[in-house]
């Protein structure tokens, strides 16, 4: 079984994402990609699991691929170069519109679900100024933060990466599904690591936060309470030596203090997109 050629990770799909992500950087740590079948099974599957493609995933991938997706395999020269600097890089990317955005300089935004007045007026200024500078922003749909960056950034044009939880043809949340038809008319780019038919489960929403940190060069968060999926993403762009910027929060505003917290961390403290800027170009 030989882990450089992608035929063997289209057969290992049926394999959740982050198990491949594993499995990946296992070989790269022991830079070994060659096993036999019984040599594999030992070492990466549990008892009875079978890693071979079905054939319903077999078609599924036939209709992305006849829809217009496509496929970023880690060895490819087109894989974001960034995204292999991380720790379980995904072995697969399933991409959908311009996949040279995923190689330019850009900055992630998340946030709070539950947006105040301050932090939406906060949120579009910034992202119009990103837009301005042609500088792809990624985000996703989730409601809120990210829900009001895509809006804004499909509104000015800009460049958007959009990061989905599940697989694309399973939009989280639903309500925002009209957003990726918007985002498949525009000049962005959708991604997951999961299989276009793939329902979201709770543990995705911290594998998406190591891949929005791991794709961009910074992450940002607008508005934020201090226990968040923005700060786990936050500490994931820590970790991959990425720059983190914060906007002060109203101190009285309990569900605003997750940005000050990471101000007091060591973040920087943002209010100008140029604050962004000059740290991104």
């Amino acid at each position: 079984m030989d882990l450089r050629d992608k035929t063997t990770w289209l057969e290992l799909l049926v394999l959740p994402a982050i198990v491949r992500a594993k499995i990946l950087q296992y070989c790269l740590d022991k830079n070994c990609f060659n096993y036999k079948n019984e040599e594999f099974e030992t070492l990466f599957l549990e008892e009875n699991e079978n890693a071979l493609v079905e054939t319903f995933v077999k078609e599924e991938l036939r209709l992305f691929e006849e829809s217009g997706g496509s496929f970023l395999f880690y060895f490819e020269e087109e894989y974001p170069k960034q995204l292999k600097e991380i720790r379980n890089p995904p072995p697969i990317l399933f991409v959908f519109g311009d996949a040279s955005l995923l190689i330019k300089p850009s900055v992630a935004v998340v946030g709070t679900h539950k947006m105040r007045h301050y932090g939406r007026a906060v949120t579009k200024f910034l992202t119009e100024g990103l837009c301005d500078e042609n500088i792809p922003i990624v985000t996703g749909i989730l409601n809120g933060v990210e829900e009001t960056v895509t809006k804004k950034v499909l509104e000015r044009g800009g460049k958007l990466i959009c990061v989905l939880v599940g697989g694309q043809n399973k939009p989280y949340p639903v309500n925002n599904k009209h957003l990726l038809e918007k985002v498949k008319a525009s000049y962005g780019v959708m991604i997951s690591e999961h299989l276009p038919n793939q329902c979201v489960e709770k543990s995705f929403f911290e594998e998406r936060s190591r891949l929005m940190s791991g794709l961009a060069k910074g992450v940002l968060i607008p508005e934020a309470e201090e226990r968040s999926g923005a700060l786990v993403t936050a500490s994931y762009a820590v970790e991959f030596n990425r720059e983190v910027f914060a906007v002060p929060g109203n101190i009285f505003a309990l569900g605003s203090n997750g940005g000050n917290s990471l101000i007091s961390e060591g973040a920087k403290l943002v209010y100008l997109p140029q604050h962004i800027i000059e740290e991104i170009q």
